[in-house]
Formats: C-alpha cells, sequence, structure tokens
C-alpha cells in the first residue's frame, strides 16, 4: 500500500526531540511523501524512514494487570483435575469468594459439598474446604498482584496460570 506522510520533530520542553509521522491516502501538496509501506495498522520511524512497525506498541502494564484480571486465573490441580479451569477474578467473584470464606469460618465446611463453582465454559465440583481455601488464597494472591501493577503502573506481571496440589 502506499501512504503519504511528514515526518516531524519537535521539542517538547526540556525533554528529547519527539518524533511523528502524518499519513493519508492521498497526495494533494508536494510537501507530502509517498511511502510503500506493507498493509499494517502500526507504523514507526526508523533513520527518518517511515517502517511498518513489527507490533503494536504494548499496552501500559496497567492496562495489562487488568486484562489479567478481566481474564482469570487458570488454575490446574495436581491432585484434582477436575476442578481445572479458568476463575472469574473480577470484583463479583472475588466477592464470591470472600462469602464462601466467611461461610467456612463459621461452620469449618463448605456450604455444600462438593460446592459447584464458576469456571470459564462450565461448573467444578469442588470437593473439600482445603481446596477451596487453595484456589481462593491463589486467586486472592493473583488479583494482589494485578491490582499493585494497575495502582503504580509498574512491577512485574502475574502467570495466567498457576498449578496447585
Amino acid at each position: 500500500m502506499t501512504i503519504y506522510a511528514k515526518i516531524y520533530t519537535y521539542q517538547n520542553g526540556t525533554r528529547a526531540t519527539v518524533a511523528g509521522i502524518q499519513t493519508k491516502t492521498t497526495q494533494d501538496d508536494a510537501s507530502w511523501t509517498a511511502y510503500d509501506v506493507p498493509d499494517v495498522s502500526w507504523l514507526s520511524i526508523v533513520n527518518g524512514q517511515i517502517v511498518a512497525a513489527t507490533s503494536a506498541p504494548a499496552a501500559p502494564l496497567s492496562q495489562q494487570a487488568a486484562a489479567l484480571i478481566a481474564a482469570g486465573l487458570t488454575i490446574t490441580s495436581t491432585s484434582t483435575p477436575a476442578i481445572n479451569g479458568t476463575y472469574a477474578c473480577n470484583a463479583a467473584a472475588q466477592a464470591n469468594f470472600s462469602e464462601i470464606e466467611t461461610y467456612i469460618l463459621a461452620n469449618n465446611a463448605l456450604p455444600q459439598t462438593p460446592l459447584p463453582w464458576p469456571v470459564a465454559g462450565g461448573l467444578v465440583a469442588i470437593p473439600s474446604t482445603a481446596l477451596f481455601k487453595e484456589i481462593a488464597t491463589v486467586v486472592a494472591n493473583f488479583v494482589e498482584v494485578c491490582d499493585e501493577v494497575v495502582t503504580a503502573n509498574a512491577g512485574t506481571l502475574p502467570a495466567a496460570s498457576v498449578a496447585i496440589a
């Protein structure tokens, strides 16, 4: 595809010079230069020339962490594969984990055994309080690390999957 572009730079206060690209698909004045580039969504400037970027710029860490929470945590159990799945980590799911944890503290048992729990694509049956607590703990740890990254827009993203006993 051919695009017409102007490459410009400007000084941003005392900061470094910033480069930018203005593009359009028709040339209506001679100050616009034609560039042949692959049909891509992202362009960048390399040595004063417009080229296709190898990939889209990475989202800020805070957005990546929020996306991890929205996607959920994949849990694989080595001892109880029937509970394997991707567990929701959004606010509603966190509230549900808290409610069941409170029930366990008061009654030393699950409200129902096995406890049906939603995962991406269906339900699993959690057979014991110990296993529920382990699942709730890894979800809480995952969400906490993600929340710290969201707040600071810095840090290390957690893995989107975890293995438990």
